[in-house]
């Protein structure tokens, strides 16, 4: 083998060496600029995106004014989970449904027979600050002992619905809800 050879593939190796190296940072600094930069901006994007969350508590009061009826007094408790400001309106649907429940032979729950609606009483509509929880009480009247469910329901705003349609992978027509709800018995 000549010197001059070997002069030669010195200069050919480091030269491929070079260009694995200049490969490599690319690679890493793509890695790093996925990882870091746009992992907190997605991690922002969904957090922008959380929507609400939604508790409700009901129970029978033990007294009304009418001795006919019996009441149930529900707080629903809203909290915006997003990182932005969220308007919640009741206006379009009213929030607070009461459905009886009942049961087959066989012991098993049959579909809830919805009773009423009951709009909000004291907002039409709300802004929620983020991480902000709001609570709305609630008192309705019923004629019957038995099982009730008690639930709140809130529209999807414009952005929450093309999450869900882009999560779902389709459009729908039908309105689209977040929700609370529980089960009181009335005895």
């Amino acid at each position: 083998m000549k010197i001059e050879d070997h002069e030669r593939f010195s200069n050919v190796a480091s030269g491929i060496q070079n260009i694995v190296v200049i490969v490599a940072v690319v690679i890493g600094g793509l890695f790093t600029l996925s990882t870091f930069l746009l992992g907190d901006w997605a991690e922002h994007s969904r957090r922008q995106n959380l929507g609400l969350s939604i508790n409700v508590k009901a129970k029978q009061e033990e007294k009304g004014p009418d001795p006919n009826h019996y009441y149930i007094s529900a707080v629903v408790e809203i909290t915006n989970r997003g990182s932005a400001p969220r308007s919640v309106e009741f206006e379009e649907v009213s929030p607070l449904r009461v459905e009886t429940i009942d049961f087959d032979e066989q012991g098993r729950t049959e579909t809830p027979v919805l009773l009423f609606i009951e709009k909000n009483p004291n907002a039409m509509s709300r802004v929620i600050r983020s991480e902000e929880t709001v609570n709305y009480p609630f008192l309705v009247r019923v004629k019957n002992k038995g099982f009730y469910r008690v639930s709140l329901w809130v529209k999807l705003n414009k952005d929450e619905r093309k999450v869900h349609e882009a999560t779902v992978g389709n459009e729908t027509s039908e309105d689209i809800f977040w929700d609370g709800q529980t089960i009181v018995l009335v005895k």
